[in-house]
C-alpha cells in the first residue's frame, strides 16, 4: 500500500512539472495561446532634439486589442511607464482568432485611450509627440509566441521660432489650427476626423528676456500632407493677448517640422507671412529650407 501510495505521488508530481514546462502546448491544446509583443523602437528621438542628440525612451506604450468580426476590446488598453519592469514588452492570452492590435508610445503625462482601432485619443484633447504601430493577426497554434512591434511617428509638428526679446510679460503661446485634428484612426494612420486644434503652450521662464526660442505643438493628419492655418497668440499671466499673427497656407506633413522663424513682437501684428522661413525636418537627416 505503502509503495502504491509513493507511486501515485510521484505520478503527480510528473504531471505537474510536465504541465509547468509545456505552458505554451497545453495553451495550445486549449485553443488559446500567450503572446509577447516586444517594442524594438521604444527609445526615439525627439522633435526638439539635435541630430547628435542621443535617443531616449518614449515615456509611455499603450497597447489594446480588439476581436476583428465584432470590434470587442479583448485586451482593454494597458499602459507601461518608463521604468517598469520588462518595459516595452507586452504579453497576453488570446483565444485563437482573428484581432486588430494597437500599439502607441507618446511623450508627456496624458492618459492614452484605445476605444477602438478607429478612434485613439489623449485626455484634454492633448496631442503629444506620437507613434504608433497598427495591425491584423490572426491567432492560432502556429502562430508566432514573440512578435516584434516598431512604430512609427503619426504627428506632423508646427514649431514657432521667436528670433526677437521676448518680453518679460509674456507667459504662453496659444495656437489655434484650422485643419487636422486631435484623434487618431489607427487603421489608417490619419486624423480621425477633422476638427482643428486649440494648444496653449507655458513659456519656460528660461525663455524671458532671450532670442531664437523655438515652440511646437503636434497635429493628426487628414492625409500625409495637407494645408492648414495657424492663429498664433502671444498671453501674459491673464491670458491677454500681447501679439498675435496669422500664418496661412502653411504646409504639413506627417513625420515632418514646419518652422516658422521671424520676428514675433517687434514686427507690427498684421506683418506678412513672407517675413518667416520654412524648415522641414524628416527623420533628423534631411533638411529642406524654402522661403518667400
Amino acid at each position: 500500500m505503502k509503495k502504491k501510495t509513493v507511486l501515485l505521488m510521484q505520478a503527480c508530481v510528473l504531471s505537474v512539472l510536465l504541465l509547468s514546462c509545456n505552458k505554451s502546448e497545453l495553451n495550445t491544446e486549449n485553443n488559446v495561446k500567450t503572446i509577447s509583443f516586444g517594442i524594438q523602437n521604444y527609445k526615439q528621438y525627439g522633435f526638439e532634439a539635435s541630430r547628435a542628440a542621443v535617443p531616449v525612451d518614449l515615456p509611455h506604450l499603450s497597447f489594446a486589442a480588439f476581436d476583428a468580426a465584432t470590434g470587442t476590446a479583448v485586451v482593454p488598453t494597458i499602459t507601461s511607464n518608463t521604468g517598469d519592469k520588462e518595459y516595452g514588452i507586452f504579453t497576453a492570452t488570446f483565444p485563437y482568432g482573428s484581432y486588430q492590435l494597437v500599439f502607441v508610445g507618446y511623450e508627456k503625462d496624458y492618459d492614452c485611450i484605445i476605444d477602438s482601432p478607429s478612434s485613439v485619443s489623449f485626455a484634454n484633447s492633448f496631442v503629444p509627440n506620437t507613434f504608433l504601430y497598427y495591425t491584423t493577426i490572426d491567432i492560432n497554434e502556429e502562430t508566432e509566441s514573440q512578435q516584434s512591434i516598431t512604430l512609427k511617428r503619426a504627428v506632423a509638428a508646427f514649431r514657432l521660432v521667436i528670433n526677437d526679446e521676448i518680453p518679460a510679460e509674456f507667459r504662453s503661446v496659444r495656437f489655434v489650427c484650422d485643419g487636422g485634428g486631435t484623434a487618431l484612426n489607427a487603421t489608417t494612420g490619419f486624423a480621425k476626423e477633422v476638427v482643428g486644434r486649440t494648444s496653449t503652450v507655458n513659456i519656460p521662464a528660461t525663455f524671458k528676456g532671450g532670442e531664437n526660442a523655438g515652440i511646437l505643438t503636434y497635429l493628426f493628419l487628414p492625409s500625409s500632407e495637407t494645408v492648414v492655418n495657424y492663429h498664433v497668440e502671444a498671453l501674459d499671466d491673464a491670458n491677454n493677448v500681447i501679439c498675435s499673427r496669422d500664418f496661412c497656407d502653411v504646409p504639413m506633413k506627417i513625420n515632418t517640422i514646419t518652422c516658422y522663424s521671424g520676428s514675433f513682437f517687434t514686427e507690427p501684428i498684421k506683418s506678412k507671412t513672407s517675413d518667416y522661413t520654412i524648415l522641414y525636418e524628416k527623420e533628423w537627416a534631411d533638411t529642406l529650407h524654402f522661403s518667400y
